[in-house]
């Protein structure tokens, strides 16, 4: 399952089951006068139904807008999710909508999820647990990635981290006397989920997937907490993994040294 297109009214038909949906906004889905990135999806409900419908972004600030289409019946929201990510909870009767995932945000591309359930639906009638691809990282050419472990001659590297102007913390993987590695998504934003471990796109080395990033806020203290998941191995826990609250604006930190190898 890949990503949509840009500017898409992509037809969900009659909708009776929970599903999944991976998009990615780019510059080319900009529409004015409103110059949002959006998609579009549409779907009709043929008796009642309460969804839930979330979208999840940590590249861009995701919102939601719901239209039913024979009548002026809408739904709006953005930070209603984990986070920065929006859901929104409503009640419908049957009729055809119109399902906008947009982001207003100025950064050239923005991966997104969206998930669409409902307690009316058959329970065994779903996909919304399958996932959506994870890209690598931006400078990297990933078409021949192998899905293996590295041996114990692979390169060791370290996470770095900045915080940005707006809030969020950018993260990235930088090779051990090489250079740094921006997974697509790197960001974590500046109000996050806390006590639950958030994920990197896959890591690409020479052609390699060695792991992928995961960040954390923790619960107890609100501190950020890096570590890192090889490829096929367990989560590693450098000993310098925590980013400091004061960190100043724009500058990177370092890890201590992790070999995903061994």
């Amino acid at each position: 399952m890949g990503y949509t297109p840009a500017i898409t009214a992509t037809e969900l038909g009659t909708l009776d089951r929970d599903l999944i949906r991976c998009g990615i906004w780019s510059e080319e889905s900009r529409v004015l006068p409103i110059n949002t990135k959006h998609d579009v999806y549409t779907f009709r409900l043929t008796s009642p139904t309460q969804l839930t419908i979330d979208l999840e972004s940590y590249e861009a600030d995701p919102h939601l807008y719901l239209s039913r289409q024979d009548s002026l019946e809408e739904y709006l929201d953005d930070n209603g999710g984990q986070g920065i990510n929006s859901r929104l909870i409503v009640d419908l009767m049957p009729a055809r909508y119109a399902l906008y995932a947009y982001t207003a945000d100025d950064q050239g591309k923005g991966a997104y999820t969206l998930r669409i359930r409902s307690p009316d639906f058959p329970a065994d009638n779903s996909d919304t647990n399958r996932s959506c691809p994870d890209d690598s990282g931006a400078n990297q050419d990933t078409t021949n990635a192998g899905d293996g472990m590295l041996d114990s001659d692979d390169p060791a590297g370290r996470i770095v981290a900045r915080r940005l102007d707006d809030g969020r913390t950018e993260f990235a993987w930088h090779v051990e006397d090489g250079e740094r590695v921006l997974p697509r998504q790197r960001y974590l934003p500046p109000a996050p989920p806390t006590g639950r471990w958030l994920n990197s796109s896959y890591i690409v080395v020479e052609g390699i997937n060695i792991g992928q990033i995961n960040v954390r806020v923790r619960v107890d203290d609100g501190r950020i907490e890096f570590a890192f998941t090889p490829a096929g191995g367990e989560r590693i826990l450098p000993r310098s993994r925590y980013f400091p609250s004061d960190a100043a604006t724009g500058r990177w930190l370092r890890s201590t040294l992790i070999e995903p190898g061994g």
